[in-house]
């Protein structure tokens, strides 16, 4: 942004009075210090730096020999100007409980959480079917994170309104909200919306709290430490979301991923195709106008929203920084160019590869995690209780690798067409062996955030394949486990962590927990390849892998720290896993004798699969020793023809 817009941002409770500051920079190295000295940057362009900092926090800046200009007095009171054009939080949750009512057929108002002091976070979903979980593409929109922006609120409640009030009569809305599950909460942070604060109520900046790279910025004293963060993170665990957008201000920036590095996401070719085409909806004045950028090249933030939703989820985050007026046309202006943009994204949503993950036999929904290989792009994964995945992705042949908890991992060829959707149902056959994998990534942090660093996060999910992630020297991960799969304290160990080859084995020390915001216990230090026993941390059962690095081997860059391939875990066989397994003796030669062992209660069974899912023969004349499937009499059992 070329123009200084001063008249917003924060004020924090019982902080003291902030100024806007310019600052002259010589290089990127500088704005470290103003992450140090936790001053919160608006804009960074032409070699300066737009900040808000106390009188204190300048002293600090003029000590270490920066010229620092004030630009504005107290903009505190620049921001109480504008408030009259814009709702206050009990405005914005009167108008929300008021659509809900009067759209009750496509709008459900629900109570997503509580602010740190208390107040309600509400959210509004918008579908067809409301009430629940469809196979359908999920979007989410976030406002006010910093609850000083109060455009970001005006963005997403005009949103929301207008969904509402032109579904009838507006064919392309009607087709969005029949077709999509769009979630929408215009005030994250209740608190500071309330006080007009950048902060919510216990003075953290929830954009820097998330737990996917997270630095310890903006007060952040631990990953999801806050209340609001928490939230946002359940919701997308359970919700399908392929995209979301998090509005706010007073940049005028479509600003994508990373946050974090200068590495680039494999998708980052499609992020950036994206990206423009959202910038180039906002055409108009130089009030709407928007910009594409990388969000680290802008300037790194550590703990953002949307590498948290990208990194852990695969949801295509970005964060859109808009001006912030103080004139009703121009916010409206705002809303406008932001509704077209939104509309466009929304339509085009559905490209890539999309359908649900089933039992072959039983064709029960289950969750799943699908990493796209040759070529390389972020994972996604289904969810229950449908089953529904998405994966948004440009047209062309690629192989996904499917992984679910006691099923076998598949590997699936696809030609994606361009700019159409491929429908695509994934049947997984179950294993005839219990084991699991890790899931997801929990949070992770490294202590270093080095330019040459190369490996990514994904690299450490599903099945161990000589891919890594390194942890960086004293980082650490935390891996989940799928829901309802935890891990079991069985007899033996239970749990094995794989390490990559860089050519140094390195220790690690290694927890375990029940929840990602609970106590973790010791199960101690490993180095290398290594099996864990669960009960030496005196749990029955865990959800949470945290790998530590123990600060041995390399510490250079790219791959310093600990390298981590895999976390594998034994599993207790389930469902039809867990029936008895019959064995046929090379004598039983006919039908009649094939089932005489009462295996479905009848002679003949109405299907027999191989470990492929695919039907075979039911004679066994005709079938080779291995194991198979027989479905008959609404029963399903394993058997071995030896």
């Amino acid at each position: 942004m070329k123009r200084y817009t001063f008249f917003l941002f924060f004020l924090v409770f019982a902080r003291a009075q902030e100024r806007v500051i310019v600052v002259p920079i010589s290089s990127r190295s500088d704005l470290a210090v103003f992450s140090e000295l936790d001053i919160p940057i608006q804009d960074v362009s032409e070699g300066k730096v737009i900040a808000f900092a106390t009188d204190q926090k300048i002293s600090k800046l003029q000590a270490r020999g920066y010229e620092v200009k004030i630009i504005v007095e107290d903009y505190q009171k620049e921001l109480e100007k504008i408030l009259p054009y814009y709702h206050t939080y009990a405005e914005v949750c009167s108008i929300m409980h008021s659509l809900a009512r009067s759209y009750p057929q496509i709008a459900k108002l629900e109570t997503l959480g509580f602010s740190y002091n208390g107040n309600r976070i509400f959210g509004i979903k918008i579908s067809d079917n409301p009430e629940i979980s469809e196979p359908e593409i999920g979007v989410r929109l976030i406002g006010a994170h910093h609850g000083n922006e109060k455009i970001s609120t005006e963005i997403t409640l005009a949103f929301l309104q207008y969904l509402l009030e032109n579904y009838v009569t507006n064919p392309q809305v009607q087709y969005l909200v029949n077709n999509r599950q769009i979630f929408i909460i215009p005030i994250l942070n209740a608190d500071g919306h309330i006080a007009n604060s950048r902060y919510n109520g216990a003075g953290v900046d929830l954009n820097r709290d998330y737990g996917y790279m997270w630095g310890g910025e903006g007060s952040s004293t631990a990953p999801f430490s806050q209340p609001e963060t928490r939230l946002i993170r359940r919701h997308s665990e359970r919700n399908p979301l392929s995209f979301e957008y998090e509005y706010h201000s007073a940049a005028s920036y479509v600003n994508y991923l990373w946050d974090f590095h200068p590495q680039d996401p494999p998708d980052s070719a499609l992020i950036i195709a994206i990206s423009r085409r959202y910038a180039d909806s906002t055409y108009g004045s130089s009030t709407t106008r928007l910009t594409p950028i990388n969000g680290y090249d802008w300037y790194e933030v550590r703990g953002s929203c949307q590498d948290m939703v990208f990194g852990e989820f695969g949801t295509f985050a970005t964060t859109i920084e808009t001006q912030q007026p103080s004139s009703q046309a121009r916010i409206d202006s705002i809303c406008l160019v932001n509704r077209r943009a939104l509309l466009d994204i929304l339509t085009i949503a559905e490209w890539g590869v999309q359908g649900r993950v089933l039992d072959t036999f039983s064709q029960t929904p289950l969750p799943a995690l699908i990493r796209v290989k040759s070529p390389t792009r972020w994972q996604t994964y289904s969810y229950l209780p449908t089953g529904f995945y998405h994966k948004f992705m440009e047209g062309g042949n690629c192989t996904l690798e499917v992984y679910s908890p006691n099923y076998e991992v598949k590997k699936i060829g696809v030609s994606i067409p361009n700019r159409i959707p491929l429908n695509l149902d994934i049947l997984l056959n179950p294993a005839s062996f219990g084991e699991g994998y890790g899931f997801r990534i929990g949070w992770v942090r490294r202590a270093t955030n080095d330019e040459s660093q190369v490996t990514i996060t994904t690299n450490c999910l599903g099945p161990p394949d000589s891919l890594f992630f390194s942890l960086s020297y004293g980082g650490e991960i935390v891996i989940e486990l799928p829901s309802g799969f935890p891990v079991k304290n069985l007899p033996g160990n239970d749990l094995k962590i794989f390490e990559g080859n860089d050519g140094i084995p390195e220790r690690y020390n290694l927890y375990c927990a029940l929840d990602l915001f609970g106590t973790w216990y010791s199960l101690g230090q490993g180095i290398g390849t290594q099996e864990f026993d669960l009960a030496q941390s005196g749990l029955d059962s865990a959800y949470y892998i945290k790998i530590v690095d123990a600060n041995s081997g390399s510490q250079s860059e790219p791959y310093a720290g600990f390298d981590l391939d895999a976390v594998a875990y034994r599993l207790p066989m389930t469902g039809i896993k867990s029936l008895p397994v019959v064995s046929l003796l090379p004598n039983d030669k006919s039908p009649a004798t094939f089932w005489s062992k009462g295996i479905l209660g009848e002679k003949v069974p109405e299907s027999v699969y191989n470990i492929y899912g695919k039907r075979v023969s039911s004679s066994v004349k005709r079938l080779p020793a291995g194991v198979y499937f027989l479905k008959g009499n609404q029963k399903i059992r394993k058997v071995i023809k030896l």
